[in-house]
């Protein structure tokens, strides 16, 4: 925090501490509650837990679910433990108790009538034998049970996993042998599509919880999941539902269809058009929703299957997703054996028909996928379950890890392209975003926030665009309260909304500065696809060192170049040229943050137009202005190259 603000508000999210989370209805105020660091904590401390995490809002999902201390366990190695296992599965539940686990792949093997393949390591399927779950709401910040004390309560949730990796396992030409190989199954009318997958492995030198916190910030998900298995460390960051049963209800969700995410809001709502509408994604969903409604109606009565949703694209850090949402009536006397058998594998893993398709990949695939693309989750009392597809599920071995990841493919797809999507959904894995809140600074006049509608209305769309829930309507009555309150006739009112959902709040007197004009052209370039540029956040390195340095220099601001050599904006200000009376700024897809000011401006200020400009419409330049709502529109006198070299002067 700046040493000059003062009256600083924190709403801070809940404590991670046990005892201070009684179970009896601790709540916090915002719409929607990340989960208490103590659940995670628990999850790692504790031996066999499973902790089966909402880490995004999910449209039926809102709750967190914490298993520990198991009464005992069921495991199959073979498929007779995996028949006498499914038979206990109905026993249990029946008697009350709770069971969560996983299901590898190569379950389905067993229950289409092949014989699993296994690696001897990780056993067919293990379950937990448990109480009730301590859960978590997410949207009333509730606890429901009672944490139990911790040992290490102060384990730092905003640690970084350090993660290497070796990229895919199969080699380039190896890879592209296998989709030959599928697709003169597709020419010859074996199978319309095959899930092709290889697996990635490495090592980290972080313990597994911050693994999973680091990996889940990179890519909240719905449907993730902590396994302190006698088998090694499950962390699943899966967005695919497999199944959901409330009261004799169930719910498929299929996904299939992966799309490269634009750098801000308008450009993802094009992309999510683009995957929508693309034939080749449309019809590789298309096969898994038939597949999928057709598994359904093993088990669901008569006409009661529906498709409730078609083609819904979702959001997610890196990618966007495709998923449909299916849902049916259980028939009567269906035993939750009998919905896992009758729908797994999930069809988005094999391929249609799913037969055909899982004897293909017992062929092409070098070793046995194990937990990878089977399915993490819950049997409960009165027919409650839920279990994700376990893709994006990573196995930690001591130091070592290893994750699937794979796609479908069909008489379309191209072994190049195939090959780039599986780099893209392992980006996650890779890729690392730092920790950021967004910022809104604002200037306050009199008792209030003249443009506080533009920021509240910029701040909600990069909200939107990261995934980032908050209690709009809170946030903007103590915005209100606070500016009301100030002492002050002028005042800086600055909000960060952090990923958690809550907020920041300060408010300072708004000193005078002084202004001389001088601009100094960045050496560095940025990059235009740069989604931080796009949004106003706290990851503003490189703007904040070049303008300390133009300081340092006696400049008051600098300017940027793009790496194609276009004018883009200041450090904290929106660029203008004026050429008799024609205005110009910077288009946004140059890499140019959506400014206040300059918004106020682009709808009040008769011809002005956004272009592309370079050096020499500003060598053209009559005016050139900068500006930005703290500070309003300000007059430049001259614009130098870090070389000393005048680029222009004011006439």
């Amino acid at each position: 925090m700046p040493a000059e603000d003062t009256d600083v508000l924190q709403r801070h999210p809940l404590d991670a501490v046990a005892r201070e989370l009684a179970s009896d209805g601790h709540r916090s105020s915002s719409a929607w509650h990340a989960l208490p660091a103590a659940f995670r904590v628990l999850a790692a401390e504790t031996p066999r837990s499973v902790l089966l995490e909402t880490a995004k809002q999910d449209g039926d999902g809102d709750k967190s679910l914490l298993f520990l201390d198991p009464r005992g366990e069921l495991i199959a190695w073979t498929a007779a433990e995996m028949d006498e296992l499914l038979t206990e599965v109905d026993r249990l539940v029946s008697d009350g108790a709770f069971l969560a686990g996983f299901f590898g792949y190569e379950c389905g093997d067993h229950f289409i009538g092949l014989a699993p393949r296994r690696d001897g390591v990780e056993p067919l399927a293990w379950l937990g034998v448990f109480g009730a779950p301590i859960e978590f709401d997410h949207r009333s910040g509730v606890i429901r049970g009672v944490l139990p004390e911790m040992r290490a309560a102060s384990h730092d949730g905003d640690m970084a996993a350090t993660i290497h990796t070796d990229g895919l396992q199969i080699a380039r030409e190896d890879y592209d042998a296998a989709i030959a190989s599928i697709h003169g199954y597709l020419q010859a009318g074996d199978t319309y599509q095959v899930n092709f997958t290889d697996r990635i492995e490495g090592e980290t030198d972080s313990d597994a919880l911050t693994v999973y916190q680091t990996l889940l910030r990179q890519q909240p998900v719905p449907f993730a999941a902590y396994i302190d298995s006698p088998f090694g460390t499950i962390l699943s960051f899966s967005p695919e539902l497999f199944f959901r049963t409330t009261q004799r209800r169930i719910c498929v969700r299929p996904m299939k269809g992966t799309w490269r995410r634009g750098v801000n809001f308008t450009e993802d709502e094009k992309a999510q058009r683009q995957l929508r509408h693309d034939e080749k994604n449309r019809s590789e969903h298309v096969m898994i929703v038939d597949l999928l409604r057709n598994d359904l109606g093993r088990i669901c009565r008569y006409g009661s299957v529906h498709v409730d949703e078609l083609f819904h694209v979702e959001r997610y850090n890196t990618l966007l997703q495709m998923t449909s949402t299916c849902s049916g009536q259980l028939r009567d006397g269906v035993s939750p054996s009998e919905v896992l058998v009758n729908l797994f594998p999930c069809g988005s893993i094999t391929g249609a028909p799913k037969r055909r398709s899982m004897e293909i990949i017992r062929e092409l695939e070098r070793r046995p996928r194990g937990v990878y693309s089977g399915c993490i989750g819950f049997f409960g009392p009165d027919g409650e379950a839920c279990f994700n597809v376990a893709i994006r599920t990573v196995k930690l071995e001591g130091r070592r890890l290893s994750m699937g990841v794979g796609g479908g493919i069909t008489a379309d797809s191209k072994a190049e392209e195939e090959f780039a999507e599986c780099r893209l959904k392992a980006e996650f894995l890779t890729r690392r975003q730092p920790s950021f809140s967004l910022i809104e600074t604002m200037r306050g006049m009199d008792g209030e926030i003249p443009l506080l509608p533009r920021h509240m209305q910029r701040l909600s769309v990069s909200a939107r665009y990261f995934g980032m829930l908050y209690d709009e309507s809170a946030l903007w009555r103590e915005l209100v309260s606070m500016a009301r309150d100030g002492a002050c006739v002028e005042s800086k009112v600055r909000l960060m909304l952090h990923q958690t959902g809550d907020w920041t709040i300060s408010v300072s007197p708004l000193e005078q500065m002084a202004w001389s004009g001088r601009l100094l052209l960045a050496e560095a370039r940025t990059c235009a696809t740069d989604v931080s540029l796009h949004h106003k956040t706290t990851c503003r390195d490189l703007y904040e060192r070049s303008l300390a340095e133009a300081h340092a220099r006696g400049f008051d601001e600098v300017i940027f170049l793009n790496k194609q050599g276009e004018l883009t904006e200041g450090a904290i200000s929106n660029l203008f040229l004026q050429v008799g009376e024609q205005w110009m700024t910077p288009s946004l897809q140059c890499g140019v943050l959506p400014g206040i000011q300059r918004a106020q401006m682009l709808e009040h200020v008769q011809h002005v137009e956004e272009r592309t400009l370079r050096l020499e419409d500003l060598a053209g330049a009559e005016s050139v202005y900068v500006c930005n709502a703290l500070r309003g529109v300000r007059v430049v006198v001259s614009v130098e190259a870090d070389d000393g070299s005048v680029l222009w002067t004011k006439k």
